[in-house]
């Protein structure tokens, strides 16, 4: 999984949490690729062994962000989602059944 992150400090441990609890048992790999945030971001990952934390040094962009983190997966399938808790990752599992169609 590849999200992106832009001043996501608030949201960030939410996220994480609904991620994990919607993938309950599955084995995943989160790839967070923070884009340059000016807030606390980066301090606000909880770490995990599933964690992989990406930072560019400036703004680069969401699809930038995004190609970093995809290039960087190491599983078959990515799953991409925003950090913004616009995306519910309670959606992952079925999209994961349904082969992505």
């Amino acid at each position: 999984m590849v999200i992106p992150l832009y001043n996501e400090e608030e949201n960030l441990p939410l996220l994480q949490n609904e991620i994990r609890e919607a993938l309950g048992g599955r084995n995943y790999e989160l790839i967070l690729v923070d884009d340059g945030s000016s807030d606390g971001t980066v301090g606000a990952v909880v770490p995990a062994p599933e964690v992989r934390l990406l930072r560019f040094k400036k703004n680069a962009g969401q699809s930038a962000a995004m190609l970093a983190g995809m290039r960087a997966a190491r599983g078959a399938v990515i799953v991409l989602l925003d950090g913004d808790l616009q995306n519910d990752p309670r959606d992952i599992p079925a999209l994961l059944h349904s082969g992505g169609r």
